[in-house]
């Protein structure tokens, strides 16, 4: 529309974290280092293992409906990355708010499944489909989930001090991964 109608003070944005992070609250101070000095690793496994039960939802379909308590064997946090963050100013407060989106690289290796046939099956006819999810299994049929998983994180931030003051986790999507490629294709297409 900028091109057939030949408007030249418009600026289209990806996303509203895009706008923000340029048009938000700017800071020598706030870079993905400096955020990621502040983000609690403690927090990111405790909320893991809290919810552990859903990973292997994400990991294939043949967990989808299930309802059991899987057993990890192999849990580790391998990589903490900041994806992007924005930041603006909490009028309210009197402070400035980040909210950090931190890709975080798990690898976690569950008890294998009991119900091989079952698992066969399932795994042959997912084949033949288009695949959303990863279908990871090793040869002795534990699912594994090896990727990163987005977390969300709320960050404060004093202007006086120049230091995070407060860290809130909000939120994990461990299907993540199904939309980082298309992601990936709208930035570069922009």
């Amino acid at each position: 529309m900028k091109e057939r109608l030949k408007i030249k003070n418009i600026e289209v944005h990806k996303s509203i974290s895009g706008f923000l992070s340029i048009y938000g609250f700017q800071s020598e101070k706030l870079t993905n280092s400096f955020i990621l000095e502040y983000i609690p690793i403690d927090i990111i496994k405790k909320e893991l293992l809290k919810d552990k039960n859903s990973i292997p939802s994400h990991i294939s379909n043949f967990y989808y409906s299930t309802r059991k308590n899987f057993k990890l064997e192999v849990f580790e946090i391998q990589d903490v990355k900041v994806e992007s963050f924005y930041s603006h100013t909490d009028v309210d407060a009197n402070d400035i708010k980040i909210i950090a989106h931190i890709q975080v690289k798990v690898n976690m290796i569950f008890s294998p499944e009991k119900n091989i046939d079952e698992l066969k099956k399932h795994l042959e006819t997912a084949k033949l489909k288009d695949r959303y999810k990863m279908e990871t299994f090793d040869k002795n049929a534990r699912p594994i989930y090896n990727d990163y998983i987005l977390f969300h994180f709320l960050l404060t931030f004093s202007e006086e001090t120049k230091k995070i003051i407060q860290v809130k986790f909000l939120d994990f999507f461990p299907d993540d991964y199904e939309f980082r490629e298309v992601r990936l294709q709208l930035t570069s297409a922009l």
